[in-house]
């Protein structure tokens, strides 16, 4: 007659099958979205139109949990008489209040003729840690052309940080955010994978001294 599996080995399970779940990954999640809704204006970047100057113009977000970082987009479209742009896309660590070091970038992404998200793939393994700001910046690959990236369509307003023609960044005006889009994965908490490999090593020790005793 087979004996049925003492409670160790169920605690053993229990925690071994938890462990799993949380190694599993996940799908993606959204970190940050702003982009619901009737789009009806939004900013140029690259040359601005009757000038010379070449904008590069970032916004910040502050992920609300642990996340690797899946994609992230804007809401973009060409700009008549802006020649046929690509875009640049960046990823920057937060220092002091403005963008800081770039933590990935993207190159050659396309612009759309209609209002659209153009969205980019994470090719590094970036985690996006809880509470932390960071900024998402876009400009156009040949500092002539131009583009244009729409504002949120609820006119929710932030910090905008932009820089001309490469120089440092100004981060004094606040206005209605443009739209975008972080995705990520949810990374477990350091401390909940802690507590679950301690009972993991507390079962396998019971189950230790049980079959010592037996």
């Amino acid at each position: 007659m087979r004996k049925a599996p003492s409670r160790y080995a169920v605690q053993i399970l229990v925690v071994i099958a938890a462990l799993a779940v949380l190694a599993w990954p996940g799908s993606a999640d959204t970190v940050f979205d702003n982009t619901s809704g009737t789009i009806t204006s939004g900013y140029v970047v690259g040359t601005v139109p009757t000038t010379t100057d070449s904008y590069l113009l970032s916004y910040s977000f502050t992920p609300t949990g642990n996340f690797q970082l899946d994609s992230l987009g804007a809401i973009v479209s060409t700009l008549s008489g802006g020649g046929d742009p690509t875009l640049s896309y960046f990823l920057y660590a937060d220092s002091g209040g403005e963008p800081g070091a770039v933590l990935e970038s993207w190159t050659g992404v396309t612009v759309p003729s209609t209002v659209t998200l153009e969205t980019v793939v994470a090719t590094s393994d970036i985690i996006l840690a809880a509470g932390q700001q960071y900024w998402f910046g876009v400009t156009t690959d040949i500092s002539t052309d131009s583009a244009v990236w729409w504002i949120n369509p609820a006119g929710d307003t932030s910090t905008a940080c932009d820089t001309v023609n490469a120089g440092p960044f100004d981060c004094s005006t606040i206005n209605a955010t443009a739209a975008f889009q972080i995705s990520g994965t949810a990374v477990p908490e350091p401390g909940a994978l802690s507590m679950l490999c301690a009972g993991l090593l507390g079962c396998l020790g019971l189950a230790q001294r049980r079959l010592r005793r037996s």
